[in-house]
Order: structure tokens, then sequence, then C-alpha cells
């Protein structure tokens, strides 16, 4: 019979630690020389036993994975790439503590990947009597090695740890010491390991149809932000200002905020925001949250940013974001489409698209029709799951009266709202009404999911009618509509 082939690749950390004196347990723990060394008392690892022929290959230099950068990320995919064709999956060694950094940063960089790429460590090494070594590493070696032993194949960098595989950039790390030191709070496990390995056939990515490609490129000019009550608004403005050369530059900045993306609304912080944002600084909205995802636009206290240019990071982890980011940057893209890219699912590294169309805003009043745009050409509307529409300074124009109503309405086709008596019957997808003042400005929010999915076409015209219930001109001075989709 022959043999899958899985490659090990190891990059360091505490499963693959010996002890410097053979049989002296109380010896320092050394990373070991070899996978001889490795398996030495370890006969489950053979490979007549264990049903796959391993391969081993270590990096150039055995890590604390403490230690990682994005130079050991770039020699970890060209290994793989190198080896590509010989071998039916891959596991990765690794240590605990950049490991889900590790696995995100894979999940982008290796381009139509078909076979699995597992990474897997342990919180105690593998020559020790009370290790979770052992099962972590045999499990994930049968894992790659697929419909050898009836699994089917998963075509995903992940991780596994204890009992659980996960895709590897929803992982975030949950303990510095129990076994189960992993978790994905917003994707389930890929598989289950208990008596039986049970994989969830349902969750598992199709094989790519493009060739595979192993791309290195990156750009590590990415900052972390967090902010929290009593923050500084300043201290951002001169991170960013003040990052020296250019190559210090900063580039992108992941800022977590609270819950659904709030952050604070007062005018100071507000300008640091966009001040950043003007400075082609990509900024990514992630939540500090460990479960749940960022819905700018939703609160007043989120408003303000998406106003400003922050674009959404929907519910990636913040090590993902990082990563993406790095990954996006390293492509030399310009801004608006690293911001654009920022919003989409490459690798199910996230569980929505977030489609962005700005519709303009007008200085002089207007009685019926706004200005038009076009609905992005790649977004599944079967898919849709929302559609929010937003009117920034919306203002009535005439004398001030009593509080009156003014009715949104959202257009299709806006060729046919001048010169169709019916665009009402026919084309209308929402109506909102605001009570208002002469005069004053507002915002309006407007949610036109239920029409939205029976009305809405890729490449389709849209545009936009405000009028008042007195008959009175409505102007505005910008109008976005985001569109939400579901990642297929």
């Amino acid at each position: 019979m022959v043999l899958r082939k899985v490659l090990i690749v190891n990059t360091g950390g505490t499963l693959c630690m010996v002890h410097a004196e053979r049989g002296n347990p109380l010896s320092p723990l050394v990373p070991a020389a070899s996978w001889e060394e490795i398996v030495a008392g370890h006969p489950i690892l053979a490979s007549e036993i264990l049903g796959i022929e391993v391969g081993y290959r270590a990096v150039s230099q055995l890590i604390d994975s403490s230690q990682m950068q994005q130079e050991h990320w770039q020699e970890i995919a060209r290994i793989i790439a190198a080896n590509y064709e010989d071998y039916s999956g891959f596991v990765v060694v690794h240590g605990t503590d950049t490991m889900c950094y590790t696995a995100s940063a894979l999940s982008f960089m290796l381009e139509n990947l078909g076979k699995p790429v597992i990474l897997t460590g342990s919180q105690r090494p593998l020559v020790e009597p009370r290790s979770d070594a052992a099962q972590n590493l045999v499990t994930s070696l049968q894992l790659a090695g697929g419909d050898t032993f009836g699994y089917p194949v998963i075509p995903e960098v992940c991780i596994f740890f204890r009992d659980y595989l996960l895709r590897g950039n929803r992982a975030r790390k949950l303990s510095a010491s129990g076994y189960s030191g992993f978790e994905s709070p917003n994707f389930p496990a890929l598989a289950t390991a208990g008596e039986h390995v049970v994989v969830d056939k349902k969750l598992i990515r199709a094989v790519p149809e493009g060739r595979f490609a192993a791309n290195t490129s990156l750009d590590s000019r990415v900052m972390v932000l967090e902010i929290f009550p009593g923050f500084k608004p300043g201290v951002l403005r001169r991170l960013v200002e003040e990052g020296g050369a250019e190559e210090d530059a900063v580039r992108g900045l992941i800022l977590k905020t609270y819950g659904t993306g709030n952050a604070p609304s007062n005018r100071a912080f507000l300008e640091a925001v966009g001040g950043v944002c003007e400075q082609g600084v990509v900024v990514v909205n992630v939540t500090q949250c460990p479960q749940g995802m960022v819905e700018l636009g939703l609160y007043e206290a989120s408003a303000g940013l998406l106003q400003r240019g922050v674009v959404s990071g929907v519910d990636m982890t913040p090590e993902a974001a990082v990563c993406k980011m790095m990954y996006l940057l390293g492509q030399g893209l310009p801004t608006e489409e690293v911001k654009r890219v920022m919003q989409m699912a490459l690798v199910g590294e996230q569980s929505m698209n977030i489609y962005s169309v700005a519709l303009g805003g007008l200085d002089d009043p207007l009685p019926l029709a706004g200005p038009g745009a076009v609905l992005p050409s790649e977004i599944r509307m079967d898919a849709l799951r929302s559609a929010i529409l937003r009117l920034r300074g919306v203002q009535s124009m005439g004398p001030v009266m009593a509080e009156s109503e003014v009715e949104l309405r959202l257009f299709l086709n806006s060729t046919e709202v001048a010169d169709s008596p019916d665009v009402e019957e026919t084309h209308c997808a929402a109506v909102v009404r605001r009570p208002t003042k002469g005069g004053e400005e507002f915002d309006v929010v407007c949610d036109v999911s239920a029409a939205s999915r029976r009305l809405l076409r890729p490449g389709q015209m849209i545009s936009v009618a405000v009028v008042s219930a007195e008959g009175r001109t409505v102007r505005w001075r910008s109008m976005h509509l985001t569109l939400y989709s579901d990642v297929s």
C-alpha cells in the first residue's frame, strides 16, 4: 500500500523540545536536533503505525514563537510551496503565543491552497509524561493525511489543539496554560476529535480552481490601537504623524473599539481619526469583544467613524485583521482598494462582505432625484443580508414651520425617476419619515433590507429622492449605501 505523505514543518516551540541530557528530566529543555530525536520513545509516530509517511523540514532557525516575524512566515510559505506537489498535506509545529498570527498570515499568503495546512503545538513538550503534544500531533497528521483515514480534504490553513480543528484565521488563544488553549468565537469548529474525528463538511471551503502560489509580499507598517475611557486623541495623531522615516511610517491602523464598533463621538477624537485617514492610512474598526461584529453606523457612537473614512472589520479577529492588512498593503494596492478589499472575505476570515456605494452630495436644493451610483457588479444579491442607506446633513429648505414629515425614498433606475409617473409603485424600495423643523440638519439611516433582496441587481443604477409633505425641497451633504452580503 502506498502511504499518504505529510510534511512536518518545524518552527520551534514547546512541542518539539527535549531535555539537554537524555534521560535526565531535570535538565533544561532545548530544541530537538532531528525528527528522530523527537519521536524517540514514541512508536505511535512511526509511519507503519501512524498510517502515513511523514516527512520533516525545520526552518533555518528554530525559535520561541514570541520571536516570530514576517520573515519567518515567508520562510514557512516557501517551504510549503517547494514541497507542495510531493505531499498530501502539511503540519506546522509552532509555539502557541503567536500561532493565530501565523495561521492568519499563511491563510492569505498561500493563495489557491488546495491541501490541508494544520498548525499545532502543545502546552507541555512531547518528552514529558503529562504532555498534550502526542494527541495534538497525531490528530493533526491524520487530518492532513485526508482520505487515508476517511477524512475529506480540508483545503485551508487550520489550527488543531486538544479536541478541535479551527479555521486558522478565526482562531484566538484562550489560555496560557490550559490544554484547551484556543477558541473560535465567531465561527464553528471545522472538526471535533473525540473517540472519532467528526468533520463538519458543510463548513469546509471548496478546493480553489486557480493554481497554488505562495505570495510572500507583506508590509508590516501596521499598528493596533485599543481605545479606553480617558484615551487622549492627541496620542493617536502623534503616533501617525511622528513615524520618522518613510520606511517606518504607519500605513494601516487596526482600531479596537467598544461593542459593535462604538467609539467616543467628541470632536477631538473624531478629528484625530479623520486626520489619520486623510493621510492615506487605512483605518479598520474591529471590536474589543471576543465575540460579535462591528456594525458601523448602527449607533451614533460609531457613525462619526464611518463618516471620516474608517472601514468595518466585520467579525475578524484582531490577528486576522493585522495579517490581512499586511498582505494587502504588501501588494502595492491604492489606499481605496485596500479599504474595499479589507471589507471583503478572501479566505473565510469574516462572515460577511460589505459593499459601500457613495452617491455624493448636493450643494443646491433638488426637489426629487439625487445623484446616481452603480451597484458593484460582483455582489451576490441572492446572499444579500441587508442594505443601509445613510444621508448625512439632510436639510429641509423653506420657512421654519411646525414639525412635519420628510420622506426618504430609494429608487432603482434613476433615468426613470423623472419620466415615469408610476415610479413609486414600481421602484420604491423603502420610505422613512422623520419629523423635522424647517432648516434643521439631521442624519437619516434607512434599512432597505426587505425590498432590496427583491429589487437590487448588480450593475444597476440607483438614485435617491427626498421630498417633504409640504413639497419643500431638501438637500444633503453626503449619501452612502452599504450592502451586507453573506459569504458563500
